[in-house]
This record gives structure tokens, C-alpha cells and sequence, in this order.
């Protein structure tokens, strides 16, 4: 008993604890009340008071407690059901850098006054909101007061889908979404205090974007230094994510750390210089203050996002622990740096850059601490030695993190050993220093300077750039998994560590067990004459996936929004992904309006589908007509075309692409957003065609569609419809 009383007095073992609380409080689904969380707390901690054993309770009770009191916190600020789209009345401060695009002005706004008709409520924080007025000029840190409409966050729940849009509002603590009224307009309100980091920030990317917007990479660059990604291509975006180096252009431990160990080693060599100095406080001590001072400026810069705040915590716990001088393990600095990110931001865990930095860094200490020595003398020695330690970690964090890239992206990418091997010390050592030269010389004032070390970091990038390219494009570059258990990636969790963990009792290349069933487990295949039809959900719009045994058929894409997001991405590529499905066979656009075709690019690049058919088709790109009369058969599924006839005398909503979908074991039908005139039609000239079990109900239920003789034509068991 008394080693147990001396293990759980460890603060390592404390620490860890009370992590796993907070954590499991996060992958719970269970918000329990707070005095009945505190009241188990207490107990706990009296009744541990007799039985040592119940010492862990007690801490991992207090962690779950922990997490429950800010997320009840923050739930608390959300906006009354009552107020949601109404014209409220708001003032507050703009806390971001305003993002502009073709159609509107989008930025998060701290609310401090709300008031409806003269009442006032309970502010709810902060809210993303957009303007779509060109003449209101919305700058960060200006005070502001609007008439908007807001809603409650709400995301998308789509089967394959890894990005849930409210649970990355929840976490970045935005607690409702609109627009601004263009009526009444907004009024300019007094500044009540400065924040000259906020403003510096916003004239650097105004700096920017005037002077360097049509360079090629001008995107990666504000990217680095502000922490603004919106002006990156989406070219970029795709070759980053191929490659597995997306992780370079979002500020957090790489380049914070990066930031700290330039500034703390310059600062401790130029220490060193004076005896006087050092004889005061030691030169490492000394290093580390500095070094952290300039990685916390850095996070200034980039808005201290949630990557960033996290960086830095793990920066200060590490500083913490250089300057009281004690001796803590590797393994114990890991685990009070975990701690500690969870108690300052108990809602780490909903986002998915937190269990992919503690992972890698968790696969880099694994590494590090099984590095050889190279046997080799002089200079050739010590750069082959390090060159094979870079790789060896660069293989281990690709080995290491591939169940979790496969859990949470349903991908991973083959080329990212290589890809990163080269790239992260080219823009660790090289892009980054010189553009935060030149940030630093545009402090003082240096335009002209500033705009040198922009240009040679931007100079860099492009030679960089191709070899990027090139590997993005290599067949087979990204390996694409399909939705599997939970327990199959339990155990690629668990052959991962036996083949990283020091091998005891058995080999540790039996691991390598524990990980086949990740790579041998695939979705059940469909029989012949049986189709699966999945009506996706994209709020207003329509994107749907019908299935037969060894074909694929896409009706409808989704809406397209301004600034480059859209459903084919977002939610129609995913779910592809998710079932295993590797090409399309066909898309039909059933007309050319944005919120049923404004996927259809990014689905179009992915997979390439073989044929499109489109209501209209002179606007849908490369597409050929659809109309009355069109066939075929795949895997005994018959497909038929109802509508509209050919000529193209419909547009609109009434030249939608109406199709059914009918085997011996059910039948659907496709209507788009058909209005009454093309109800009418079909039931006078193909009633006989119509019935079928399932319908995809015209125009999301729309009062210009339905109309009772189409309804009785069709007589389906069962109707869906998309909206939002």
C-alpha cells in the first residue's frame, strides 16, 4: 500500500489522470450537470481519504468536472431560439481580420450589446457574421453597431464526413452565424481602447495583398505570417494535402518553435559574450525568456488561433521547466505539456490538429530515443548522421501517424516522408526566418526592406514548389481508405505501439498483426439488382449517390459558396471516400442552379466521371443534354430519363432532369426542382411511369411544386427532401 500511496503521489501520474478526465469528458457524448459533478468530486475525494485506491477517481472525476464547467459555460452563451432570424440590434468589436470576397465581407464580431425591439438579451459571445455591402469598410478592432439576422451554429452530419462545421464553431467559441442588414446600415462607433497587435496585423496583410497579390505563392506567405489562409489557391490546398506538408502553412508547434529556438540560441550566444551577464542569470535561463517572449509575439500575429495558443502553452510549460531547474523525463515533460493544454483549453480535443500534434510529437520521441550513431568522423559524418536521423523520423511519424490520418481523413499520403524530408527544412529554415524579417522590418517602418525578404521568401517557395508538384501528381501519391470499425483502428493503435514500444516479453514485429486488419476490412459490396440510394445532406440544395453493384452514379452536387467551399468537397467526395469508391460513373445535374451544381467541380477533379448529363447544359461545362427517352442497365438496375423532353423549350427549374431508378426490389424517383408545369406534363403523358416507392419530393418541398395529382401519380411509401 505504501508504494501505491507513493506511485499516485507522482505529479506525473496526477497529471495524466486528470488529462484522461478532460479527454474523456470530450469523447463523451454526456453533458451531466455541474453540482452533480462537483458533489462526485467531493466524495470522492473524502472517501479517498480512507481508501487510497480511489485516489485516481478522485482526479480523473475533477478532469471530467473541469471540462463539463466550460463547456456548460459556453453553452450557456448560446443565442435564444426565439431570436434567430430576426433583425437584432448588436454592438461589439470586430476581433478578426475581415475576409473579402466577390459576393461579401466575412468576419467574427464580439458582441457586448444585444436588444430586439428595444429589450435587451444576454450577449452570446462571439458570431461569425457577413456583409454583403461593398461600401461598409470593416476593419479588426473597430467597434460597430448593426442590425443583423443570427442562428445557432448548425454542421452537417453526412456518413464519411470528418469536418462537422458546428463542432469547429463550438470550439473556436462561436456561438451563432448571419448577416448584417443592408437597412438600416451600420454605424461606426468610437474606439474604447487600442490594440495595436490587432491593427499591425491587419496593415501586414493589407501590405501584402497590395503589394505582392498577384504572385504566385502571396497566399502560403499570409498564410505564415498572419495566419490567414483564405487567399490561398485552391491548387495549393489540393498539392498540400497530397503531399502531407498541409501542416507547413498553419502556425502552431513547427514554426512557434522554430521562432523560439532561433531567438533563445542567438540570445544565449550573445550572453555568453559577457561575464558580467552571465554571472547574473545564466545564459540558457536568459535564452529561453527571450525565445519565449518572440514565439508569444509570433502567436500574436497569427491571431493566437487554436494551434497557436496550444503551442504556446506547451512552449511555456517547457520554459517553466528549464527555469526551475528540475529534471523531468521526456515522457514526464510530454505529459505536463498535455495537462497543460487541456486545463487552459479544456475544448482541445474537438479539434483534429490536437491529437495529430501530440501524436507527432509523441512518434518523434519514440524515434529520437532509438537514434545510432553514424560511425563515420569529420564532416561527412556528422551530416550523414544527421541526414539518417531526419529520415528515420520523418518514416516513423509516417508510420506512427497513419491509423489516425486514416481514422480522421479516411487518407494518407505515400509521398509525405519524402515530401516533408524536403520541405519542412526548406521552410522552416529559410521561408519563414526571412519573412519574419521582413514582417519585423515592416514594423519599423522599412516598407521597402520588408518587401526584399517577402519577395527572396516568395523567391524560395517557387523552387520549391515544383518538386511539391511533381509528387502530387504521381499515381498512387494519396492512398484512399474506406470507412471502417472503430475496433479496426483500436487495433492499428495498438500494433503501432507494440512496434514503437521496446519489445519485453515478446517480438516486436508481431505488432505488425494488430495492423493487417486495418488494410483487409471493406465495405459489403452490393448484390446484382440491388441499388442503394443516399440522399446527402447539404441544408438548401440537393447532392444524392445512387449505388448498384459495380457502378456509381451522382444526382445532384450540392451548393457552391463563395470563397471557394463547397458541398462536392465538403460532404459529396467524403462520402465517396468513406464507401470505398475509387471512380464515378456518371453525374446528372438536374439543372443549373448553385445549390444542385456547385460541387460538381471539385467532385469532377477528383474522380473524373466518366459521362455527365445536365438539365441545361450550355452551363454546366463539357456536359451533354438530358432528356425524355434516355436508358440504360447497370448490374440488372434499369435507369430512365422522364423528363424533359428533347429541344430544350424548359429552363429553369422546369427543365430539371427527372429520373427513375427501378429494380425487383424498389423503384425511386429523381424530380430536381420541377414546378407545376412539368407535373402537369409528366402525369398527363407518362402517369404509368411514375410510381415508385421512394421520392425525392420537387423542389424541397416547395409550395410552387407538389401539386396533389403529381402526389397521387407517384404514390410513394416514402418522400425525402434536402433544406436548410
Amino acid at each position: 500500500m505504501r508504494q501505491y500511496d507513493k506511485q499516485w503521489k507522482s505529479p506525473g501520474l496526477f497529471l495524466l489522470v486528470v488529462s484522461l478526465g478532460i479527454i474523456g469528458h470530450r469523447l463523451s457524448s454526456v453533458l451531466l450537470p455541474i453540482q452533480y459533478l462537483l458533489i462526485f468530486c467531493l466524495l470522492a475525494f473524502f472517501l479517498s481519504r480512507w481508501n487510497r485506491l480511489l485516489i485516481p477517481a478522485t482526479w480523473l472525476i475533477f478532469g471530467f468536472f473541469w471540462a463539463s464547467l466550460f463547456a456548460t459555460n459556453l453553452l450557456n452563451k448560446s443565442l435564444p431560439k426565439e431570436l434567430e432570424k430576426k433583425d437584432l440590434t448588436i454592438t461589439g468589436t470586430v476581433v478578426s481580420i475581415p475576409i473579402h470576397t466577390t459576393h461579401y465581407t466575412r468576419f467574427d464580431f464580439l458582441v457586448e450589446n444585444l436588444s430586439y425591439q428595444g429589450v435587451a438579451y444576454p450577449s452570446p459571445g462571439k458570431v461569425r457574421l457577413k456583409v454583403y455591402d461593398e461600401q461598409k469598410d470593416v476593419k479588426i478592432a473597430e467597434n460597430w453597431e448593426f442590425v443583423v439576422r443570427l442562428k445557432r451554429p448548425h454542421g452537417y452530419q453526412n456518413p464519411g464526413s470528418k469536418f462537422n462545421y458546428e463542432t469547429y464553431l463550438f470550439a473556436h467559441r462561436i456561438r451563432g452565424t448571419g448577416y448584417v442588414r443592408k437597412e438600416p446600415s451600420g454605424k461606426k462607433l468610437p474606439k474604447t481602447r487600442n490594440s495595436y497587435v490587432s491593427v499591425f496585423r491587419q496593415e501586414a496583410f493589407s501590405f501584402i495583398q497590395d503589394h505582392l497579390s498577384d504572385a504566385p505563392h502571396s497566399g502560403i506567405l499570409t498564410a505564415l505570417l498572419v495566419g490567414i489562409r483564405s487567399a490561398m489557391k485552391d491548387h495549393h490546398w489540393q498539392i498540400l494535402q497530397n503531399t502531407g506538408t498541409i501542416h507547413l502553412v498553419a502556425i502552431s508547434g513547427l514554426h512557434v518553435g522554430l521562432v523560439f529556438a532561433l531567438v533563445s540560441w542567438v540570445t544565449s550566444r550573445v550572453w555568453r559574450l559577457s561575464g558580467y551577464c552571465q554571472g547574473r542569470m545564466p545564459a540558457n535561463s536568459w535564452g529561453v525568456i527571450l525565445g519565449f517572449l518572440a514565439a508569444f509575439l509570433y502567436a500574436l500575429m497569427a491571431g493566437m488561433t487554436i494551434p497557436t495558443r496550444r503551442a504556446i502553452t506547451m512552449l511555456g510549460v517547457f520554459v517553466l521547466a528549464v527555469l526551475s531547474h528540475r529534471r523531468l523525463s521526456t515522457y514526464e515533460t510530454m505529459i505536463l505539456m498535455l495537462t497543460g493544454v487541456l486545463l487552459v483549453d479544456p475544448l482541445s480535443p474537438l479539434s483534429g490538429s490536437f491529437w495529430l500534434s501530440f501524436g507527432a510529437v509523441f512518434a518523434i520521441v519514440l524515434c529520437s530515443s532509438k537514434m545510432r550513431e553514424v560511425k563515420i568522423q569529420g564532416l561527412a559524418g556528422k551530416v550523414l548522421r544527421q541526414a539518417l536521423n531526419w529520415s528515420r523520423v520523418q518514416l516513423g511519424i509516417f508510420m506512427g501517424m497513419m491509423p489516425l490520418l486514416l481514422l480522421m481523413f479516411s487518407q494518407v499520403s505515400l509521398v509525405a516522408p519524402i515530401a516533408n524530408l524536403i520541405a519542412v527544412p526548406v521552410v522552416g529554415a529559410l521561408v519563414v526566418p526571412f519573412a519574419l524579417l521582413g514582417l519585423t522590418a515592416f514594423g519599423f517602418g522599412l516598407e521597402y526592406i520588408a518587401l526584399q525578404f517577402f519577395e527572396f521568401s516568395l523567391w524560395i517557395l517557387s523552387i520549391l514548389w515544383p518538386a511539391l508538384q511533381w509528387m502530387s501528381s504521381i499515381d498512387g501519391a494519396v492512398w484512399q481508405f474506406s470507412e471502417k470499425p472503430v475496433v479496426v483502428f483500436v487495433c492499428a493503435f495498438v500494433g503501432v505501439g507494440w512496434l514503437f514500444l521496446p519489445s519485453v516479453f515478446l517480438p516486436r514485429w508481431l505488432g505488425v498483426f494488430w495492423v493487417l486488419p486495418i488494410f483487409s476490412i471493406q465495405p459489403s459490396r452490393l448484390n446484382q439488382q440491388e441499388f442503394r440510394y443516399t440522399m446527402l445532406e447539404v441544408g438548401h440544395g440537393l447532392a444524392s449517390v445512387i449505388e448498384t453493384k459495380n457502378h456509381v452514379l451522382v444526382y445532384d452536387t450540392g451548393p457552391g459558396f463563395s470563397g471557394g467551399m463547397n458541398a462536392g468537397e465538403s460532404v459529396v467526395n467524403p462520402f465517396l471516400i468513406s464507401r470505398g469508391i475509387m471512380g464515378v460513373d456518371k453525374i446528372i445535374l438536374s439543372h443549373d442552379h448553385n445549390d444542385h451544381v456547385g460541387g460538381y467541380d471539385a467532385i469532377k477533379a477528383r474522380f473524373v466521371p466518366l459521362q455527365t448529363l445536365a438539365g441545361v447544359p450550355a452551363a454546366t461545362r463539357s456536359s451533354l443534354p438530358c432528356y425524355q427517352g434516355q436508358s440504360w442497365s447497370w448490374d440488372g438496375v434499369a435507369f430512365e430519363v422522364l423528363w424533359p423532353p428533347k429541344g430544350g423549350q424548359y429552363e429553369k427549374n422546369n427543365a430539371s432532369c427527372v429520373l427513375r431508378v427501378s429494380s425487383v426490389n424498389g423503384s425511386l424517383l429523381l424530380t430536381g426542382d420541377i414546378e407545376k408545369e412539368a407535373e402537369r406534363k409528366l402525369v398527363m403523358e407518362q402517369s404509368k411511369k411514375l410510381q415508385s416507392d421512394i421520392l425525392q419530393v420537387p423542389h424541397q418541398g416547395s409550395k410552387t411544386s407538389s401539386t396533389e395529382a403529381f402526389l397521387n401519380a407517384v404514390d410513394p411509401d416514402l418522400a425525402l427532401l434536402s433544406t436548410g
